[in-house]
């Protein structure tokens, strides 16, 4: 682990710094840089041959390929590669196995991943020509993850224009209410520690598919939507069950169901100000739900369209889900 500094004290030099937050947990992609001027903490170094692994809170898996030079978070181990290539060594510390011995952390509020633990740490390697080549396989792989992962934020960009599109851009007088178009199925009796592991059917718990179950209480297209936090509105479809802390209900057709979906979604950062009550976690104000107003539209079409493009972001979830599980089964085939 490299141990050298950087003193802004000292050192009036601008330089990319990357803080805890410039990572996005699990992935290894940067999500902002920082200038070295802005902050006043003493900083690590590290160079476009270091591998970055954040210390504080392990179980996030913040961990850094640098194509560059920098500064960062003191929070931040910087691996300097010895008897390893960098992508092989950045490809270990992404690994299960690594993860679980950072894990052994000191520490309750703001656990810490002990240095000792990894520096005892025994692991086996291969000549550099065959690091070389694992490295660049493994790479490549990533490099598909990203491109589908982009594929992918702007399949959901575009669909999120496409609402504001149909639902803004038109002049529409004619409204219904929402409680007079829509049916709400009875509170579930389903707890959230039902759920069990490979189960048959889609348990959805807060407004999220997070679980599964062997039987079912609903089949074909209704709304979920969260209880309680922060607003959220899913479409169903197929057989499925909901847990007490979710509200079920669906329009007179499918058609209309799933337009009205995309119109709440839109709706979703305002309904969670407006309209969740309540102390501590707060909960949705049923009755707000039901006064709020639906434009009278071509619903048929609108479902349709966003359908299709609907289609086209499950297909690549289940792409970038099997590359992904992919990745995961090669790490730890390989370095296991």
């Amino acid at each position: 682990m490299s141990k050298e500094k950087y003193n802004p004290n000292k050192n009036n030099n601008s330089m990319i710094d990357l803080e805890m937050d410039s990572i996005e947990s699990f992935t290894g992609k940067l999500l902002i840089k920082y200038n070295s001027l802005d902050f006043n903490s003493i900083k690590n170094a590290f160079s476009n041959n270091s591998v970055l692994y954040g210390k504080l809170r392990p179980y996030l898996r913040k961990y850094y390929k640098p194509s560059f030079s920098g500064v960062c978070s003191s929070e931040f181990w910087v691996l300097n590669p010895i008897k390893t290539t960098q992508s092989f060594l950045y490809h270990f510390v992404s690994t299960d196995y690594f993860n679980i011995q950072t894990n052994k952390t000191c520490g309750t509020k703001m656990p810490r991943a002990e240095w000792n633990v990894i520096n005892d740490l025994i692991f086996f390697y291969p000549t550099i020509n065959e690091q070389i080549k694992i490295g660049m396989f493994l790479d490549l792989i990533d490099a598909k993850i990203n491109l589908m992962d982009r594929k992918l934020e702007t399949l959901k960009k575009y669909k999120k224009g496409l609402q504001r599109f149909i639902f803004f851009s038109y002049k529409n007088d004619k409204f219904e209410l929402l409680k007079s178009c829509v049916v709400f199925e009875p509170k579930s009796t389903i707890s959230a520690g039902s759920s069990i592991d490979n189960g048959k059917y889609v348990l959805y718990k807060s407004g999220q598919k997070n679980g599964t179950l062997n039987t079912f209480t609903h089949e074909g297209i209704y709304i979920i939507a969260n209880d309680g936090g922060e607003a959220s509105f899913k479409l169903t479809n197929g057989r499925f069950s909901y847990t007490d802390h979710c509200i079920c209900f669906k329009c007179e057709s499918d058609e209309k169901t799933i337009a009205l979906a995309n119109y709440l979604q839109l709706l979703e950062k305002q309904i969670t100000y407006i309209g969740f009550t309540g102390t501590g976690l707060k909960n949705i104000d049923r009755q707000y739900l039901g006064m709020i107003k639906f434009p009278i539209l071509e619903h048929k079409k609108i479902a349709e369209s966003f359908c299709e493009i609907d289609k086209a972001i499950l297909k690549n979830e289940h792409k970038l889900e099997c590359l992904s599980k992919l990745k995961r089964q090669l790490l730890q085939s390989m370095f296991i």
